[in-house]
């Protein structure tokens, strides 16, 4: 049921004329259209006249949103999947797979973050970063600077986690010190936000440690790490924080060790993006 038709059966069930049901909301003539689905109307004023009217908002939601529902569910779900999978490739560093799904994104509408991720992703695994060309770069400053806020958007920050190579050391450097200084305490972030927060820094520590960058956020990054919560879901980044703490520390040694732990945990696809 479209929200014209469903607006057509409330007001038949109150047994009024459209005039009664717009009221001075909207003209009769334009309730007239929606009702015939020709025209839309706005959020406002519908919630505006389910109100006056007395019609349960929760109750008229269930009522319409079949009608609406099955294609955006559809392409969420495609686009899901795609995300899950190109970074599920990144990680087993599975780089003909992540072509595969780079190419599958790049055929999708409206997914500008997720294309974004996808084009560096399968980049970096190709060791090829000079294969974006300069208007995709300057595409995903674009797409990253439209946020002000972006230390408190979701989509903002995990598309500076996975395009972070994409950025000089001088954007990274101040881009990440900004992200810390926002969250300095991980027992203050919710778990969505601690993981988020922790992809950036093990991203940005893997960016450092091969380019030999030095700076402040590195030490803070790792601090970060450290204070995550020992909870399972985050002992991966737990793990990898170690790793990098002793790559930084110079304990070459202990970074080989825990290398090693992984691969004998079944990720040895993983540990071949890692640095040394």
């Amino acid at each position: 049921m479209k929200i014209g038709e469903a607006l057509k059966a409330e007001r038949k069930n109150l047994g009024l004329t459209q005039a009664e049901m717009s009221k001075d909301i909207v003209s009769k003539s334009h309730y007239s259209r929606v009702e015939n689905d020709e025209q839309k109307i706005s959020s406002d004023s519908l919630v505006k006249i389910l109100i006056l009217h007395h019609i349960d908002i929760n109750e008229f939601w269930n009522n319409i949103r079949p009608s609406y529902a099955e294609d955006v569910d559809k392409n969420s779900n495609e686009v899901a999947a795609l995300s899950r999978k190109i970074m599920q490739a990144f990680y087993n560093h599975d780089i003909e797979a992540a072509k595969v799904y780079r190419d599958q994104i790049l055929k999708l509408k409206n997914v500008n973050v997720l294309r974004f991720r996808a084009i560096v992703a399968a980049a970096v695994l190709e060791n090829n970063l000079d294969a974006i060309d300069q208007d995709t770069k300057a595409e995903i400053i674009h797409e990253f600077n439209k946020n002000e806020n972006w230390t408190q958007s979701r989509d903002s920050i995990r598309l500076f986690a996975n395009t972070m190579p994409i950025f000089s050391s001088e954007q990274l450097n101040y881009f990440v010190g900004a992200l810390l200084n926002k969250y300095q305490k991980t027992r203050n972030m919710s778990d969505i936000a601690q993981e988020r927060i922790a992809i950036s820094c093990i991203n940005y520590l893997h960016i450092c440690c091969t380019k030999n960058l030095k700076n402040k956020n590195i030490s803070q990054s790792l601090m970060l790490l450290r204070e995550l919560p020992q909870l399972p879901h985050m002992l991966m980044y737990k793990v990898i924080g170690r790793y990098y703490q002793a790559i930084f520390s110079h304990h070459l040694d202990k970074a080989s060790e825990i290398k090693e732990d992984l691969k004998s945990s079944g990720y040895s696809d993983f540990t071949k993006n890692l640095p040394f």
